[in-house]
């Protein structure tokens, strides 16, 4: 009893070595002679098992920093690895979205070959029926054996495009039967019943100059008899003279007048410089300015009126004398300021007659700078009244009269004066040609992914679009054109030439 148990201390175990020992072992090394005693062994054991701690901790760190190290570089090389896959997909995405934009582009182009044709189908049927066709024309159609074709005449009336007013056509169709599906078609240039054939087919026979894709050829065709002939030759020369008259109609300008209120005119314009051609002005207008114009009479006037002052002033001259030695000083002093008063009267008189002369030269002034800036018509570029439209009035049409004064052909600052300094309301009278009335859609109504085709900024519809025509006829022309967006723009209004460039440029493949 009275003993306290104390956990069993293991063999070799010391106590830590605290610094106090680490004190008095200091104290013990410094006297002289004095040999390591126990505390300065254990201070020396402490050292160096903290030396060996710190060895290892810093093997340990090193050993962890090499890992560290492989381990960003294994990283770096994955995310090298990471980033050209992702370049690599990148590139595959992009080329993927070429593909499905140029898809779009071909699909789109084709969509409106397919609207234009519709367009074409409604055309007018002038004549159709069954004829012999010779395989050539002309004289070489001698002895050639001819061959039954279905033929039609149709009659395509003209359009408005970007470039005015495309004339009507007459084409001409032939296949095996009616309705069959491969159907050859042309543009008829001209009509022949002259025709040397032999003598069997005498009589009977008709040659047309046909035009296919830019080619002429001739087609040689033969009637069962004459007043067949006659009859189609007939439908070819009135179709020709419908043409004719359209185009001739569609041409004849058309006067709209608009009266003019508000603020804003609500259009845009812009200058047209008439080359060669005299000022348009009425014969009232050009005898005002012809007055306007003849300074000499004026400048006549003046000197004769000058001449006869001078000699009205000699005149009175020896009677003022003869006054003046009548009357007394008094009354001379008292006259002086009468005359001065009379030639104050006289001197106004050429005063005023100086004006004539300055007025003259401004007027000759103002015409020779009318003379300096030439002769020029407004013509509208843009409409931002949609009322104005809704009344008739159309882009490209030209101003001709403001209120009853002709404009038409005055300089371009006077024409822009008058239009800005006239009190509102006044009237404008413009002129254009009758096509324009026709409107538009057959040009400017495309699909939203063509519009891109003539956009100022490149993009993917543009590129998409070279990449469909590269190697074609058509890229050269383009290359080579001046106004690239109205060369495609021609050509999204021609069908036919739409059409055989895509059929040149498509190509068919399929995964098997």
């Amino acid at each position: 009893m009275g003993n306290t148990c104390s956990p069993d201390k293991k063999e070799g175990d010391s106590a830590p070595v605290t610094d106090m020992d680490k004190q008095a072992a200091v104290e013990e090394a410094q006297e002289g002679g004095a040999q390591p005693g126990e505390k300065l062994t254990q201070v020396i054991n402490a050292y160096q098992a903290e030396n060996e701690r710190l060895k290892k901790e810093v093997e340990e760190y090193k050993t962890q920093e090499t890992v560290r190290q492989e381990s960003n570089q294994a990283d770096s090389a994955n995310s090298d690895e990471l980033m050209r896959e992702l370049e690599t997909m990148r590139a595959l995405v992009k080329q993927k979205d070429q593909a499905v934009v140029k898809s779009k582009v071909q699909a789109a182009l084709f969509q409106h070959v397919s609207t234009m044709k519709d367009a074409a189908n409604a055309a007018e049927v002038l004549k159709k029926g069954t004829l012999e066709k010779f395989r050539k024309g002309g004289k070489a159609a001698l002895g050639k054996a001819a061959h039954e074709k279905f033929v039609e005449v149709s009659l395509h009336k003209g359009s408005r495009v970007a470039s005015g007013f495309e004339p009507g056509v007459i084409r001409l169709s032939y296949a095996e039967t009616e309705g069959a599906g491969q159907v050859s078609t042309g543009r008829v240039v001209k009509v022949n019943s002259d025709v040397n054939m032999a003598q069997k087919y005498k009589g009977r026979c008709f040659a047309i100059e046909f035009l296919v894709d830019g080619i002429n050829k001739d087609l040689v065709f033969a009637c069962p008899d004459t007043d067949t002939r006659d009859s189609w030759v007939n439908t070819f020369q009135k179709g020709f003279d419908r043409v004719r008259n359209e185009a001739e109609s569609m041409n004849e300008n058309f006067n709209l007048t608009l009266t003019f209120s508000k603020e804003k005119l609500g259009i845009r314009v812009e200058e047209k410089v008439i080359e060669d051609e005299p000022l348009c002005l009425d014969a009232e207008q050009e005898k005002k300015e012809d007055e306007e114009d003849i300074p000499a009479p004026a400048e006549e006037d003046t000197a004769e009126k000058a001449e006869d002052k001078a000699e009205n002033a000699e005149d009175a001259a020896p009677a003022a004398e003869e006054a003046a030695d009548a009357e007394k000083a008094e009354e001379e002093v008292a006259n002086e300021p009468a005359a001065a008063e009379e030639e104050g009267e006289g001197a106004a008189e050429p005063a005023a007659a100086e004006e004539e002369p300055a007025q003259a030269a401004a007027a000759a002034e103002e015409k020779v700078e009318d003379e300096e800036e030439p002769p020029c018509t407004l013509t509208v570029t843009a409409i931002s009244d949609e009322d104005l439209m809704k009344k008739g009035l159309h882009e490209s049409m030209t101003l001709v009269k403001l209120n009853d004064t002709d404009i038409k052909g005055l300089p371009y600052s006077k024409q822009l004066g008058m239009l800005t300094q006239t009190e509102k309301p006044f009237t404008i009278t413009f002129s254009g040609p009758n096509y324009l009335k026709l409107g538009q859609e057959t040009v400017t109504v495309f699909p939203a992914i063509l519009k891109q085709l003539t956009a100022e900024q490149e993009n993917d519809a543009q590129v998409a679009f070279k990449a469909i025509i590269k190697g074609s006829q058509f890229e050269e022309e383009l290359a080579a054109s001046n106004d690239k967006n109205a060369l495609i723009a021609e050509l999204m209004s021609n069908q036919h030439k739409l059409q055989n460039l895509l059929q040149s440029v498509s190509t068919h493949s399929a995964d098997l």
